[in-house]
Formats: C-alpha cells, sequence, structure tokens
C-alpha cells in the first residue's frame, strides 16, 4: 500500500508580497507529507530571484513563474495559465495544492474541470491510501467530519493552514519556466479595483498573534485594539462582531470567513459558536475569555479565564506594559 505520492505541486499566490508567508509554509510542509518531491507554481508580478532561493530552502524541486499585473487576477485568466504551468512538471498524476482563499478555491475547481480531474475546498488535512490522496474536510457546519478519497486526476485541494513548518535545508529549487499571463476581457472583465484598508498590524492569516472580538466585546474595541498592539497581533472578528459593524468583513475567522493557525490565539467575548471555531482549530495555543463559563470556547481553549472581559484585559495590559518595560530598562 503506497502512503507516498511521487509528486506534488503548490500553487503560491505572491503578486502582492516578495516572499512566503507562513500560510505557503504551512502548505508546502503538507505537500511534503504527502510526495517524494515538491513543486511550485508561483504566480508574482515579476520574477524573484529571492523567492526561487526561499522555495529552495524549503526544499522545493522546481518551479514555474507566471507573471501577472492586477488585470489577470482572476480565475478565468488565471485557470489556462496554471493549466499550462502544471504540465511543465511532466506527471499528470500530481495533486494541486491551493491556499484557503476565495480566489483559489475559484481557480481549483476551474482547473479541476480543466484539467478533468477533481476539487476538495477547506481540506483538514492529507493522506495517502493506495495511491490515491485523501482529504479530511468538514460537514454540515463543523458538526460532522468527511473522509474523501480522489480516483479522478489531478486533485485540486483547498487546504486549511495548520500551523506546520518546514525545516530548512540546502537545496536548489530549479526554474522550468517563467510565463506571462495574459487578461481575458472576453470573459472577465475587470470593473474596478479597491485597495484594501490596513490598520498597520499583521496581517491575521500571517500573525503569529491574533487577538479576536467577538459578541461579547461589544462595541468599544479599544481593549481589543490595545491588546493587540502590546502583543504585536493581528486583529480578528467574530461574524457577530462584523454584521454589527464593528469590524471589517476581511477580518473575519470562522466557516464564511478566514482559517488561521497562530502560535497563540487569544479570544475576548467569544463565545464559540462551531462556524467560528472551524476556524481556529489549528491554533497552536487557545486563551478564552468570557463571562459565560458555559461558553463552547472554553471546551476548545488550553486556558481559560471566566470573567468580565473588561475587568480582566486592562489588568493583563497593566502586567504586560510592566514586563516589557522592565525588558527594556535591562
Amino acid at each position: 500500500m503506497s502512503t507516498c505520492l511521487k509528486d506534488a505541486i503548490v500553487v503560491i499566490d505572491c503578486s502582492d508580497t516578495a516572499s512566503l508567508g507562513s500560510r505557503y509554509r504551512d502548505m508546502i510542509a503538507q505537500a511534503h507529507e504527502c510526495a517524494e518531491a515538491v513543486h511550485a507554481i508561483v504566480v508574482s508580478q515579476e520574477e524573484r530571484e529571492s523567492l526561487r532561493e526561499e522555495l529552495g530552502r524549503l526544499g522545493v524541486s522546481s518551479c514555474v513563474f507566471l507573471q501577472v499585473n492586477e488585470s489577470v487576477l482572476t480565475a478565468s485568466a488565471l485557470s489556462p495559465a496554471l493549466a499550462s504551468a502544471y504540465s511543465r512538471f511532466g506527471n499528470p498524476q500530481a495533486p494541486l495544492l491551493f491556499a484557503s482563499r476565495f480566489l483559489d478555491r475559484e481557480c481549483a475547481a476551474s482547473l479541476a474541470i480543466t484539467l478533468g480531474g477533481c476539487a476538495i475546498a477547506e481540506a483538514l488535512a492529507l493522506r495517502v491510501e493506495d495511491g490515491h490522496l485523501c482529504a479530511t474536510t468538514d460537514a454540515l457546519g463543523g458538526t460532522w467530519r468527511a473522509e474523501i478519497a480522489t480516483h479522478s486526476a489531478p486533485a485540486c485541494v483547498c487546504v486549511r493552514s495548520r500551523g506546520l513548518e518546514v525545516a530548512a535545508e540546502e537545496n536548489e529549487c530549479v526554474e522550468l519556466a517563467s510565463e506571462v499571463v495574459e487578461p481575458d476581457p472576453t470573459r472577465t472583465l475587470v470593473v474596478e479595483r479597491v485597495e484594501a484598508s490596513s490598520d498597520g498590524r499583521p496581517s491575521v492569516t500571517d500573525a503569529q498573534v491574533v487577538v479576536v472580538g467577538g459578541r461579547g466585546a461589544g462595541n468599544d474595541w479599544s481593549l481589543v485594539e490595545d491588546l493587540a498592539d502590546v502583543l504585536g497581533a493581528g486583529i480578528g472578528a467574530t461574524r457577530d462582531a462584523v454584521d454589527e459593524g464593528w469590524a471589517r468583513r476581511s477580518a473575519q475567522i470562522g466557516q464564511t470567513g478566514l482559517t488561521i493557525a497562530p502560535k497563540l490565539y487569544i479570544s475576548l467575548g467569544v463565545s464559540g459558536a462551531i462556524h467560528h471555531t472551524v476556524g481556529i482549530m489549528s491554533s497552536q495555543t487557545i486563551v478564552a475569555i468570557c463571562d459565560d463559563p458555559d461558553a463552547p470556547i472554553f471546551e476548545l481553549a488550553d486556558f481559560g479565564v471566566v470573567g468580565d472581559m473588561y475587568e480582566i484585559v486592562p489588568q493583563a495590559l497593566e502586567h504586560l506594559r510592566a514586563w516589557q518595560a522592565s525588558r527594556a530598562d535591562n
């Protein structure tokens, strides 16, 4: 019984960054778990030697660069280019791993149709059985787990972050080709692009520490922001907090939002509804502060504090700031 595939290919979007984030390092680590050799298709605005070197250190054997501009960051333009890049690796059985983002899910589905394969969204874990890639996914809003075996190749799988890292090694990533992605205005016309606003804090998907506010935080998010700033953390939110207008939609974590895998997740006033917790399962350490002792979040938490966040967090901030000041003095 084969427990490892020959090849796996990760699709990496570096169109707005010069380096790999934790999301893609995690994807590469997951690919190494199920394949002997890992390769990459890198979407970027220009060829970047530093990216190729970084891929080599993460054990990626070869790569194809797809050079893009903003006008072609659509599934209709990217999918044919991805199919062309995929053919460069010479293994029509190799699965493609995508991130768990809206554009990636659209590209994975489109590419599966183009290549005659299959698509899986929101894979929690991957393994190989009898030479077939298998995935664990959530079903029925996270109340059940489904085990899916792929029998049509290639499998195009969107994977959730699990917080994995690859041990650095001395390895050369061979660049097989560099292609320019051309726009396809006959299929998708980009009418307008609006730049996402930034609060200057780390991206919630790449941050090592994430502070999340829920309905219990109320409409005054000063404590959420203060705690995040002291810890150098990204800020996330539950669906309820976003619906109330207290946080941006781009900060929403859960089934209809983002999936995160920080080293430390801290929730303030979050009850722990399943549609939120499916997005935080890969967090290494979960700290929950909530005034409801029966809140489901405490079933997941490594550390739980039952009480009023407006009494607890100011005390925590005081101690954290005193500790930071003492370190600065030394």
